[in-house]
């Protein structure tokens, strides 16, 4: 996470939950050819030490939070919310004036009409034990061999680990393939797997019903995820602290309409779905580039960004030229310039 993004967003956490902060990103573009930027401000968090840590939180402002419950259905009632519940001592109905829907991928919005986000990431992640790993440096392979249609990482995650993965879209072989490649090619076998993760990321943008009588969307059951990065914690808490807040507005008033939660739809638009529209439209422009597009591009980087610090007179000097022997980057620095500042979101 980058710091002032979840700083901005109000997330807050110990220190103890904080695993390393790099200072470099490495870029890899292919197998071999990497560019390394001075990249300070992230951090490295325990995800499922912040988990507990937020549901610690939640339980003492009054919370009440339930495990092992699975919500089979969802269907409007009496004016509010039933809620199908399935626990381990039988099924119950649970109902409520408001519903804050944030399950993910997969989501229950089916049962009401609303259709989650079309695209998708298939993502694994391994936390391993390795010492060969810079504890200063966060790799990305931009590879379409490693990661087609995303992207793979290994980030160092202090006391001798590091979190490898891939997220791929539209790929010819199972997620798994990739995930072995990159362990092989990274790490050249020498980590220890300590544990294993995976899941699906909806990286197609932010749904345009998110708000309906009685509901909001949030997290990734919205969309709220990073379509180039696939980074979706802190929007994932903002969204969430968004519709919280206009819940109680709403019962202030006692309107808890789609007009009574309308902060929730104007800070969520301006904060998230605006950035998200930005990077989505960037993405769409990265995937049309073809190899020579992609070469120049390289080229552009590895020259000006680093021998010159990224200063913007030359980096767009070069630009210029670069675009005049690649007309189709054209598009795609315009892209680059809108969503510049929300790429670490």
């Amino acid at each position: 996470m980058w710091v002032p993004n979840y700083q901005r967003a109000g997330l807050q956490f110990p220190n103890n939950i904080v695993q390393n902060e790099p200072d470099y990103v490495r870029v890899y573009f292919g197998l071999e050819r990497s560019i390394a930027f001075h990249a300070p401000g992230f951090t490295i968090v325990d995800r499922p030490a912040l988990d507990r840590h937020l549901a610690d939180r939640a339980t003492k402002s009054g919370a009440e939070i339930r495990v092992s419950n699975y919500v089979s259905k969802i269907e409007r009632k009496n004016g509010g919310w039933a809620v199908s519940v399935r626990t381990s001592d039988g099924a119950l109905e649970v109902q409520s004036k408001v519903l804050i829907c944030a399950d993910g991928h997969g989501t229950l919005l089916r049962h009401i009409g609303i259709q989650p986000p079309k695209e998708i990431i298939s993502c694994m992640q391994y936390e391993v034990n390795t010492e060969r790993y810079e504890k200063s440096v966060m790799d990305a392979y931009l590879s379409p061999e490693l990661a087609p249609g995303g992207y793979g990482w290994i980030v160092p995650a202090g006391d001798g680990k590091a979190k490898i993965g891939v997220g791929v879209r539209n790929s010819p072989k199972p997620c798994m393939y990739y995930m072995q490649n990159l362990l092989e090619h990274g790490l050249r076998d020498s980590g220890e797997i300590a544990e294993r993760m995976g899941g699906i990321v909806q990286t197609s943008g932010v749904i345009k019903r998110n708000l309906e009588d009685g509901l909001m969307v949030v997290g990734g059951a919205a969309g709220y995820v990073n379509p180039v990065t696939g980074a979706g914690i802190v929007s994932g808490y903002w969204s969430g602290k968004i519709a919280g807040q206009a819940a109680v507005a709403g019962f202030r008033r006692h309107d808890l309409s789609k007009e009574g939660l309308a902060e929730f739809r104007n800070k969520s638009q301006q904060l998230l779905a605006e950035p998200f529209d930005k990077t989505l439209a960037l993405r769409i422009a990265y995937d049309k580039l073809g190899r020579r597009e992609f070469e120049g591009l390289y080229r552009l980087v590895d020259k000006y960004a680093i021998t010159n610090g990224f200063k913007k007179r030359r980096m767009l000097k070069a630009a210029v030229r670069t675009v005049i022997q690649h007309p189709n980057l054209a598009g795609f620095f315009l892209r680059f310039a809108r969503a510049r500042d929300a790429l670490t979101l």
